[in-house]
């Protein structure tokens, strides 16, 4: 294995699920109707997932302001989208860095790629925060397209100059990592770090954390 490729949000750093339940909370505490925090999160993750996929490209900060502002319409709730929105956004800047993903960046032996689904700013603000380096960032925003599509695991593959067969991609999205590496012949490692069901047969490594990936001599094992 001659590239290593990383998903960001849930891999290598937390997932902002506290500040989505947060968010969803202050929604349903201000809404007249009878709808839990919940169903308030489901509403939105629909709504987001859905701008996600439609043909005409939007950053993702403006999907998250488009989707938000659907739900609250939904349910009535007087409250300004944007503002409920400042500390998930201040989130993606600051997410905390899993230990172990501290350690794979620091002692592999590879070049790395962060392949993730994030406007460019708010990734690089992340790396910045961790003091993080690696040799490429690829980015949604970059490529006008979100994972699972094919343009930003494209694009990795010809920074770091590699055939498909000679990366690895690791994520913690079944849907988006997996299945969109595997579509294009790149190995696949599952982050699953909330101990979920295997959704389907598609070949991938699953691994609980990013421990597991070096092994002596810090070289990637995907096996």
């Amino acid at each position: 294995m001659d590239a290593l490729f990383l998903d960001c949000y849930g891999t290598l750093v937390a997932e902002d699920d506290v500040v989505v339940s947060g968010i969803s909370d202050r929604v349903a505490a201000a809404t007249d109707r009878l709808v839990s925090s919940r169903e308030v999160g489901r509403a939105w993750e629909v709504e987001f997932h859905a701008g996600c996929a439609a043909p005409r490209f939007r950053c993702q900060r403006d999907v998250e302001y488009d989707s938000l502002s659907a739900v609250l319409r939904r349910y009535g709730a007087p409250l300004d989208a944007a503002h409920l929105l400042q500390p998930l956004f201040a989130y993606w800047q600051r997410a905390p860095l899993f230990p172990d993903a501290a350690h794979l960046l620091a002692n592999a032996q590879v070049p790395i790629c962060v392949v993730s689904n994030i406007d460019t700013a708010d990734l690089i603000a992340l790396l910045d925060h961790h003091r993080l380096s690696v040799d490429h960032v690829v980015t949604s925003q970059q490529m006008r397209s979100y994972k699972p599509r094919p343009e930003c695991f494209r694009e990795a593959l010809h920074r770091l100059n590699c055939a498909p067969a000679q990366a690895v991609h690791v994520g913690d999205s079944w849907t988006a990592d997996v299945h969109g590496a595997h579509a294009l012949g790149i190995p696949a490692v599952w982050v699953n770090r909330k101990g979920r069901p295997r959704p389907d047969d598609v070949p991938a490594r699953e691994l609980r954390n990013l421990t597991g990936l070096l092994r002596p001599g810090d070289r990637i094992d995907s096996s």
